[in-house]
């Protein structure tokens, strides 16, 4: 690799560096608007969770005036855990865009390894 072959995998490696930046600036800004729903099986409860999974609100419907307070109890905690799980599907799915080389991030590296190699007059 001769210098200006170095140069330009530089200015390579660094733009993309830059680009993750922002797609992560993005996508951590993306994550901290999440909201994550749940409903009861029956639809007596439902719930909304913030980004970091705790309870925003809770509603019920008439129906859920009808039930013991261990079916009340049930239905809460199956309607929380379901916009817990719908939060961290949608998580998932933004840090996934956060994958952009799939490569060994020691092959990543390898321009600037070059890089210093060739510095220190190796």
């Amino acid at each position: 690799m001769n210098e200006h072959d170095l140069a330009d995998a530089m200015e390579s490696a660094l733009a993309e560096a830059h680009r993750a930046a922002a797609r992560a600036k993005r996508v951590s800004a993306d994550l901290a608007d999440l909201r994550g729903t749940g409903r009861s099986l029956r639809g007596e409860v439902t719930a909304e969770v913030d980004y970091r999974g705790l309870l925003q609100d809770v509603t019920f419907t008439h129906a859920a005036l009808r039930l013991d307070t261990d079916g009340l109890r049930s239905a809460i905690l199956q309607t929380v855990g379901a916009a817990q799980a719908d939060l961290q599907e949608q998580a998932a799915e933004l840090r996934g865009s956060l994958r952009s080389d799939p490569r060994p991030i020691s092959e990543q590296t390898e321009t600037f390894d070059v890089a210093e190699r060739i510095m220190r007059g190796e």
